[in-house]
């Protein structure tokens, strides 16, 4: 790796140049900051991290890397944040190894896989079958909304997991009009769930369905045994009268909600 001076390379407004950006704003000096991350003290690392960050520095990526394993919390945290903005899906691996080792939090693995763009979907999707359920939580949180990810979704709905199976329907939520039918009878069944938290989140995703079975479904919700769920699907009925989904939709959602 050529550790020299690099022309910085910054997409749209030059970030502000203050505290630890001073010197790598004014210099451009892509070496220094990787000697900082790697040599240099705590805050030297933390400082460092926020520099290339902030000028998505592609080249510091290994020492940030690197960085996930100083014993230093803030350099860790401070290190996995950076990736996102300026690593390759080649950093997910130890970062999440990071994380089963407690060495980083969930907050910032969650800031690292959000930086990522849709070409790391894929990379993304395959810790949906992680053997921790940890992982497959935080992997199928961060698809919501991406495209070309509902089949990992959708398999994540058979999740053993409780909470893997709530993430599972808020992010398909996210995917509001990309769902295909075949999705709307595993959401159906787990409208059924025994677990609150999961019927609660299938109202979300039942909204996002939207056809004739889904929104009867959700008026059958509305008188849950959990006042939680009976709420979370009335609201979810409201959402889809102010939708203004057509007269067939209207007459189903008219059935339970009132005002």
């Amino acid at each position: 790796m050529d550790l020299g001076r690099h022309t910085l390379q910054t997409q749209g407004t030059t970030p502000a140049v203050s505290g630890a950006h001073g010197w790598f704003a004014r210099d451009g000096d892509a070496g220094r900051a990787i000697t900082a991350l790697t040599n240099g003290s705590p805050d030297e690392r933390v400082g460092a991290a926020e520099a290339v960050a902030s000028f998505r520095v592609t080249v510091a990526e290994d020492a940030l890397i690197s960085c996930l394993e100083h014993p230093n919390t803030r350099v860790r945290e401070a290190a996995a944040s950076a990736l996102g903005a300026c690593g390759s899906a080649d950093s997910i691996t130890p970062c999440i190894r990071a994380l089963l080792d407690e060495r980083v939090s969930l907050a910032a693995t969650r800031c690292l896989l959000r930086g990522f763009s849709s070409a790391a979907s894929d990379e993304i999707a395959s810790l949906t079958r992680h053997e921790s359920a940890l992982v497959r939580s935080l992997a199928v949180r961060e698809l919501g909304g991406r495209e070309g990810c509902d089949a990992a979704l959708i398999e994540a709905l058979l999740d053993p997991d409780e909470a893997v199976r709530v993430q599972a329907l808020l992010a398909l939520s996210a995917q509001r009009g990309h769902l295909p039918a075949a999705t709307t009878s595993r959401i159906l069944e787990l409208s059924h769930d025994s677990a609150i938290n999961v019927r609660a989140a299938a109202c979300s995703a039942l909204a996002a369905c939207g056809d004739t079975a889904a929104i009867t479904r959700l008026n059958q919700l509305t008188t849950d045994a959990s006042p939680w769920v009976g709420h979370c699907a009335t609201n979810a009925l409201k959402g889809l009268r102010r939708a203004n989904m057509g007269e067939l939709t209207f007459d189903a959602i008219g059935e339970g909600v009132n005002g």
